[in-house]
């Protein structure tokens, strides 16, 4: 079917969807490796992690089960959140 041009511009730049997914694997880079990349890397982006995000760290191992007890937890306070509001 002929599309017109503007729905091609009502859905933004054609470059939008690879810059989050070049984003996404930043990310996921960075934190797969980042004990192995220079402080010169490291120090600045850990400096602006926050106190929470710290201490998340340290309470989740990165093993199975901590995801699905976490998971398990994000459910119920959600479930708790929507059950009294």
């Amino acid at each position: 079917m002929h599309r017109p041009t503007m729905a091609a511009l009502a859905e933004g730049p054609s470059w939008l969807p690879w810059a989050s997914v070049a984003l996404a694997l930043a990310g996921a880079g960075y934190g797969l490796f980042r004990t192995r990349l220079p402080k010169l890397v490291v120090r600045p982006l850990r400096a602006t992690q926050s106190a929470p995000t710290r201490t998340l760290e340290l309470l989740h191992s990165g093993l199975i089960g901590d995801y699905a007890a976490w998971l398990a937890i994000g459910v119920a306070i959600i479930s708790g959140v929507l059950t009294v509001g």
